[in-house]
């Protein structure tokens, strides 16, 4: 997986490179996550009965990524305070990754049509293309979504 070897590459970097490899996790995350929160979290709300609740939790781990990268941002490099803020901007990407994959999309994967998740997968891929590739820590975590195609339960 593309973004499980940066965050392998962004233990060990320092000074530019260690810049260089942020900017290409930020690249990916970013778009990958506005995506979600515009696309897929607004239909697992509707059809799951515990959409709200899971949707929330990884809306607040996307919202601590915008946090810690926008803190990053304001600290040299060399700073002593990055490391830590390293480690957990490591550590929740990690989690985000294993919450959507482990638990959010089966559940949805389980209550909506494989043609709908097509569909989906369609609309998903055309906003992250568009997406911000920068922290967004101000913007609402549950932005307008845009029209999505009509799912159905199964």
């Amino acid at each position: 997986m593309k973004l499980d070897a940066l965050l392998r590459e962004l233990r060990g970097a320092e000074g530019d490179h260690e810049a260089l490899v942020l900017m290409r996790i930020h690249r990916l995350v970013f778009p990958h996550a506005f995506a979600e929160e515009s696309v897929l979290w607004p239909l697992m709300r509707r059809v799951l009965d515990d959409g709200q609740e899971l949707t929330l939790e990884v809306e607040r781990e996307h919202q601590e990524v915008n946090e810690l990268v926008t803190t990053l941002e304001t600290l040299p490099s060399g700073d002593p305070g990055r490391a830590p803020l390293l480690d957990r901007l490591v550590e929740v990407l990690r989690e985000d990754v294993r919450d959507e994959e482990d638990e959010l999309f089966p559940r949805l994967q389980e209550r909506v049509r494989v043609r709908d998740l097509r569909l989906l997968g369609i609309a998903w891929e055309a906003v992250r293309r568009t997406a911000p590739t920068r922290a967004h820590p101000v913007v609402s975590r549950r932005p307008r979504a845009m029209r999505s195609p009509r799912c159905r339960s199964r």
